[in-house]
């Protein structure tokens, strides 16, 4: 089958919010847009490297171990036919954890494991073992990671910021979330913005878009998807997945399952 889920671990369910196995054997041509979303991205890619960079051209190469952070533009994988690698997306915390950098430092950006400090060896050994194999070696790589990580990383009140923020769908005013957490409006944005690299306005528009594309696949109409996603109106919705995804949000539903979309089993 094209993809499958794999169950986390107790351990580093905090951390991972998602780790998915794909293989999809696809036209040479195809195209893969990688979308926004509020997780932090890692992908080992298997056979040869995942040809993948930001839609302008900008950052383009080939990553073993891809490490990408949160961003509001949408990137550009090159298929050449063929895809095989296990996707985790990571929460924030989840960045300094198992990645060790706070996720401010990865934002915008797109990086091989290896400049953040992941071993070249970890590839080599998930290269040619089994599936299985491959997720029980990665697994027990990040749990070596998470043995050795500080626990109180990140501040509780950025921890719980971002946690409302999410929870909301984006529809948090900032002052309120000052509020929520104890701090001036701007102590929380200076703050918010060093450690997640976007501003609690840029996670907000994220959130929401993240909810309408799940809506959408979920095949309810446009119009109500706007209004239960916190746009102001279907016109709003529509600039906004262009300006996000490059997409409208009917072309969402061309694009093959692969990065943050629904899989087809579990495992």
């Amino acid at each position: 089958m094209p993809s499958w889920e794999r169950r986390v671990a107790r351990a580093l369910r905090p951390y991972v919010s998602g780790w998915v196995a794909y293989d999809y054997r696809l036209p040479s041509t195809a195209l893969h847009h990688g979308m926004p979303s509020a997780s932090l991205t890692v992908v080992v890619a298997f056979d040869e490297g995942l040809d993948c960079g930001w839609l302008d051209g900008s950052g383009r190469g080939r990553f073993d171990v891809l490490v990408a952070g949160l961003h509001t533009r949408p990137s550009l994988i090159h298929t050449h036919g063929l895809q095989r690698g296990i996707q985790i997306d990571l929460t924030p915390l989840g960045a300094r954890m198992l990645v060790g950098v706070p996720s401010g430092a990865l934002a915008r950006r797109i990086v091989e494991g290896t400049d953040v400090g992941w071993p070249r060896s970890l590839h080599h050994a998930m290269q040619d073992a089994s599936w299985p194999r491959r997720s029980e070696i990665l697994e027990r790589f990040l749990l070596a990671r998470l043995a050795h990580a500080d626990p109180w990383a990140l501040r509780s009140e950025l921890d719980e910021a971002w946690r409302v923020l999410i929870a909301a769908g984006g529809r948090t005013r900032v002052a309120d979330l000052a509020a929520h957490v104890g701090w001036s409006r701007r102590h929380l944005l200076a703050r918010f913005r060093e450690e997640f690299g976007l501003t609690p306005k840029e996670v907000a528009r994220v959130a929401r878009f993240e909810h309408a594309r799940t809506l959408i696949r979920a095949g309810h109409p446009l119009a109500e998807t706007a209004y239960d996603a916190g746009f102001a109106d279907q016109s709003h919705l529509h600039r906004e997945f262009t300006s996000l995804a490059a997409l409208t949000p009917t072309q969402i539903l061309g694009e093959f399952p692969f990065v943050h979309d629904a899989h087809t089993s579990s495992s």
